[in-house]
């Protein structure tokens, strides 16, 4: 679960119609004050009536350790009864429990995280609606065999489209950015102009989170796209992506170079690159570079693993990539 105490502050402002005002309010100062274990006092009677609010506060107590000791389990309990009596944010955290849930106990967990998906979808939730679009659309074990519904899916894609603009148009928000350039770049309803759209959107996201995974989707998109295809720039976001330490990008720019692929052709930085990316555990085969490896004289293969262990070790500068 990603849950945290900012999620408490998002709602102490907030009263519903189903709780005694005064209560919440000595929890709310208790809880600005730094008593916990009072705004705990507090809120219990409210979510044990049933209102969604407080009890969405006593799971985030729960999961943090405030005023009680930490218990995730109970702090799950607290977020589905938050989640069943219609709040969102307990919606979206069930939701990303099961679906951290590992491969192999997929089959059970995935039904549930598509019901709290489609639950914060249906109540105006744009990222919900893009993720829940992937999950129908890419299908989903259940139990009885494999369920997909693409017809679904593209309704919540229409809808993701309409809602994720509107989120970044007014609060700019970053992980709406990325759910639209996804859906821009790989979706069913994508056609190769998006990519365009795509492109822009994803600069603008690894401007403000660095992220490599998406400095290499840039390097694909670049690449593989007729309507923005830059083999130079593409070179340039797996170059940066390598640069972060991403392997399988550090593996894309060696191929570039041993090809002379949107820059000058230089099988020296091909060979390292290609070390370095194998070092880190790639799995990406190119059998042209292996094979030129393989001609080295045994001492140039070893001097190429060291300055390899060395770039890795500098986080790669000074290193002559």
């Amino acid at each position: 679960m990603r849950q945290s105490g900012l999620l408490v502050g998002a709602l102490l402002f907030f009263m519903s119609g189903n709780a005694t005002a005064q209560d919440a309010q000595r929890g709310i100062d208790a809880y600005r004050a730094g008593d916990f274990a009072e705004a705990y006092a507090q809120w219990l009677p409210l979510a044990l009536a049933g209102d969604a609010t407080w009890q969405f506060n006593i799971a985030v107590l729960y999961a943090n350790g405030q005023g009680v000791a930490r218990d995730p389990g109970t702090a799950l309990e607290w977020f589905e009864a938050a989640a069943n009596n219609g709040e969102q944010r307990a919606q979206i955290i069930m939701a990303e429990h099961y679906e951290s849930f590992d491969f192999s106990a997929r089959g059970m967990a995935q039904p549930r995280a598509i019901h709290w998906r489609r639950q914060a979808a249906l109540s105006g939730h744009a990222i919900s609606m893009a993720i829940l679009a992937r999950h129908l659309e890419l299908g989903y074990p259940d139990g009885e065999g494999f369920f997909e519904d693409h017809d679904e899916a593209t309704h919540w894609y229409d809808q993701a489209l309409v809602h994720l603009e509107r989120e970044i148009r007014e609060n700019d928000d970053l992980e709406a950015m990325y759910q639209l350039a996804a859906i821009l770049d790989r979706g069913p309803l994508s056609i190769e102009s998006d990519r365009a759209r795509a492109a822009q959107l994803f600069e603008r996201y690894v401007a403000q989170t660095g992220s490599r995974a998406v400095m290499h989707n840039l390097g694909n998109i670049y690449r593989n796209s007729t309507a923005v295809r830059d083999l130079a720039l593409s070179h340039h976001w797996y170059r940066r992506a390598g640069l972060a330490g991403l392997a399988f990008s550090q593996t894309e720019v060696a191929g570039m170079y041993f090809d002379g692929e949107g820059v000058a052709p230089d099988v020296e930085k091909a060979l390292l690159w290609y070390v370095i990316g194998a070092q880190n555990n790639s799995g990406h085969r190119i059998f042209a570079i292996d094979e030129a490896i393989d001609a080295l004289p045994a001492e140039d293969r070893a001097l190429l693993q060291r300055r390899a262990e060395r770039c890795i070790e500098q986080d790669y500068r000074d290193c002559g990539l």
